[in-house]
């Protein structure tokens, strides 16, 4: 049995992207986090020990995911194994990244790329 903590549409700028005018300019991404965990024992306990602690997820994934890139699968491969090295409760991290502003001639709300890791993958 796995429990989770979420973190939904966290907004982070970046310059991803394979185009020089990405790397140049940058743009809003938006990440999706999902950390499976047991909080059995920070339910009976009340303890944050025994459990990841939401801002401290939010900045490790924020500051893994910074770093220019190409692909935003890359990046988001690095904000994973950056949560699974800093947090040894979580069982796996799942994170989905949006890119709104792609640079693809379409009309669409934005494109997205999903990972799951574990600590079984590493």
């Amino acid at each position: 049995m796995s429990d989770a903590i979420r973190i939904r549409n966290l907004a982070v700028f970046a310059r991803h992207g394979v185009l020089d005018a990405e790397a140049a300019l940058g743009q809003r991404f938006q990440i999706d986090v999902c950390v499976t965990l047991d909080l059995r024992a920070a339910g009976a306990g009340d303890a944050i020990a025994e459990t990841v602690d939401y801002g401290a997820l939010t900045a490790v994934v924020i500051e893994a995911f910074a770093p220019r890139r190409r692909l935003i699968e890359a990046a988001a491969h690095a904000a994973a194994e950056a949560v699974l090295a800093r947090f040894p409760l979580a069982e796996t991290v799942s994170l989905t990244v949006r890119k709104p502003a792609a640079p693809v001639e379409a009309i669409f709300d934005c494109m997205e790329v999903s990972i799951l890791r574990g600590r079984d993958d590493r």
